[in-house]
């Protein structure tokens, strides 16, 4: 009796110039698959933006990897006072688009490095800031313990929650509120998502214009 054996397939040998150019086509089909979700993914999203009214600059941008850091959040120094002005000079554009009327270029001063300064040192604001590592995010300040003054994110990290972490920093050492604050117009959806709710007109005149808003604390 002959014993039989399953068949196998003839064992093939491929040279290393053919296999090597096999894997670079699966990964490169895998690659673009995965460019392919990140795409569908950041349309999702940007139209998500859309529908709530929110600016494009404020839209979730994927393609910008921030390192993978824990996101401190820290009490303002006066040593602060260069990294803030920078940051406010990168998001003018978005509060001012057009920066050449006098009551833009007086709303412009309280973004100078000597105004800066004079409010970090006052007992009437108080000052916060994001950072990972050395890498500076965010700042939130507040006048009077009761009127959000300042909120920013630097354009190139928003979308990754850093407003809303300094939001809820804010409501756990500076007090549940209430807090007013004068939104800029593209950022009343971002608010509306705090809590807050237009308390009066929108002031379309003002330069920048803006929309008064309140946030009724837990009380």
């Amino acid at each position: 009796m002959v014993a039989r054996h399953p068949w196998r397939p003839p064992f093939v040998s491929w040279p290393g110039d053919v296999i090597i150019a096999m894997a670079q086509a699966v990964l490169a089909q895998m690659a673009s698959r995965t460019m392919a979700g990140q795409f569908d993914a950041f349309m999702q999203d940007n139209q998500k933006a859309v529908d709530a009214g929110l600016d494009a600059a404020t839209r979730f941008n994927p393609w910008h990897q921030v390192p993978h850091m824990t996101l401190q959040i820290r009490e303002a120094q006066p040593s602060d006072v260069q990294a803030i002005c920078g940051l406010l000079q990168a998001v003018t554009p978005l509060v001012i688009p057009g920066h050449a009327t006098p009551e833009a270029v007086q709303f412009l001063e309280s973004f100078k490095q000597a105004a800066v300064a004079e409010r970090l040192a006052s007992p009437a604001y108080s000052h916060w800031v994001a950072e990972r590592g050395a890498d500076f995010c965010g700042y939130i300040a507040t006048r009077d313990k009761s009127h959000l003054y300042h909120l920013f994110v630097r354009p190139d990290v928003h979308g990754q929650g850093i407003g809303r972490r300094l939001w809820q920093h804010l409501l756990c050492v500076g007090g549940p509120g209430p807090y007013t604050v004068n939104s800029t117009v593209s950022a009343v959806g971002v608010y509306r998502s705090f809590g807050f709710v237009p308390s009066g007109e929108p002031q379309l005149h003002r330069c920048p214009p803006y929309v008064p808003m309140v946030y009724a604390g837990d009380g």
